[in-house]
């Protein structure tokens, strides 16, 4: 199950939905629900991805140290994920 923060502004693109489907699966093996806190809305950096559509922000799971390393192999070299106090930041990074 996907839920979204009231007010939460989301791009679907490819980018968006392979966060979102990868971080779903994953969380759902351990029968959690992936809650986005953070699309491309609210208050970030004025260089901040999520403006360009490559970024989320997810609640942290119970246990995120083996859900970010799972996520990450899943995505891949292209994405960086960031543990944050009170969320997740994944964002699509090419140089």
């Amino acid at each position: 199950m996907i839920s979204l923060k009231p007010n939460v502004s989301i791009f679907n693109n490819f980018i968006i939905s392979k966060i979102i489907l990868s971080a779903d699966y994953i969380l759902h093996s351990t029968k959690e629900h992936l809650f986005i806190t953070s699309g491309n809305d609210g208050k970030h950096s004025d260089s901040s991805l999520h403006y360009q559509n490559r970024a989320i922000d997810i609640r942290l799971p119970k246990d995120p140290t083996p859900f970010i390393v799972k996520l990450n192999n899943v995505l891949g070299a292209n994405y960086t994920i960031l543990r944050e106090p009170d969320h997740i930041h994944i964002e699509y990074d090419v140089v």
